[in-house]
């Protein structure tokens, strides 16, 4: 592949993209889901920083986000 290749980079970024959704999916599942902000914070994986693990929990926990998991529920 060129470095330069633009449709090879683009693939390459959605593939990235992917992984990185997917194992923000399954953090969220084991880590946040089910258990209050602060019993979140407290069960930190090992393999993610305080800064990033802190972030994602306040990103998880704002009401904004909370309106599609409520609709997906419902599903």
């Amino acid at each position: 592949m060129e470095k330069d290749d633009k449709v090879g980079n683009d693939v390459c970024t959605k593939v990235i993209q992917k992984g990185v959704r997917q194992q923000r999916y399954r953090l969220k599942k084991k880590y946040f889901n089910g258990y209050t902000a602060q019993e979140a914070l407290s069960n930190k994986p090992a393999n993610i920083t305080h800064e990033n693990w802190t972030s994602l929990v306040n990103k998880w926990s704002d009401e904004r986000n909370k309106v599609c998991n409520k609709i997906c529920d419902q599903q």
